[in-house]
């Protein structure tokens, strides 16, 4: 069964006249027509879909769901990998602090950087993105996840900031992760809400950047927004599987 021309118009004029579940395919001009449509368009039932019509879809005013795809060809994984998301969800696994401690007067105590010490605080990032496109689990994971590796590490010298075990994070050609990892550093050497859990072991962590941004500014928003304008170029480079 294919979606036409002539039953996208009659979703338009009126969406409960017709079910698009059933339909296992969709010519382009049916695809064109659907893109006006506002809201989230359920299309689960496609088995197939051309590049022009994932492209011109994936441009419409709402989420997407294509489930019923088992495969995207490297065209249509650009095109989802280039939307900017309305907010980003990411988890938090392997959080652990290493604190130095030091006897004094035969107790034990934290032995603190302006001391000498070295205190690291460190987690697993992973982010991981729909963009409004409802795909299923495993094209997900394969294209739209990625994940780095934040160390903040304080001693005598300051406070520096590395990405997977050995970049420092200014090193780093990604305006997204340099983002997000002045975000992220507040968070995790200092008593917020997510961080507060996670010293308690209540692993893993699930955050939207929203709650984040707000959390560590009084401009949420503003904070947000550049970060989410970085992230499609960083989810391109960073994914566990990109497209040639």
């Amino acid at each position: 069964m294919i979606i036409t021309e002539n039953i996208a118009e009659q979703f338009l004029k009126d969406n409960d006249s017709v079910d698009l579940q059933p339909f296992t395919s969709i010519d382009d001009a049916a695809a064109e027509s659907l893109s006006k449509y506002k809201g989230v368009l359920w299309l689960d039932g496609l088995t197939e879909l051309s590049d022009a019509a994932f492209e011109t879809l994936s441009k419409h005013d709402g989420g997407l769901g294509l489930n019923g795809l088992t495969e995207l060809s490297n065209a249509a994984i650009k095109s989802f990998l280039k939307k900017i998301p309305g907010d980003l969800s990411f988890e938090i696994k392997n959080y652990r602090r290493i604190a130095p401690t030091v006897v004094e007067d035969g107790e034990e105590r934290p032995f603190y950087p302006n001391e000498g010490g070295e205190w690291t605080d460190e987690a697993d990032f992973i982010f991981s993105s729909t963009n409004g496109l409802y795909i299923n689990d495993d094209l997900l994971e394969r294209f739209g996840t990625a994940e780095i590796h934040i160390a903040v590490v304080e001693n005598e010298m300051g406070q520096f900031t590395y990405i997977d075990h050995k970049h420092d994070v200014d090193s780093i050609d990604d305006q997204f992760i340099k983002l997000f990892a002045k975000v992220a550093k507040p968070a995790l050497v200092e008593e917020h809400y997510f961080t507060d859990g996670l010293k308690k072991g209540a692993l893993p962590c699930e955050i939207e950047l929203s709650s984040l941004c707000c959390d560590v500014s009084d401009e949420g928003d503003a904070l947000m927004l550049p970060i989410l304008k970085a992230y499609p170029e960083f989810i391109k480079k960073y994914a566990r599987e990109t497209p040639s």
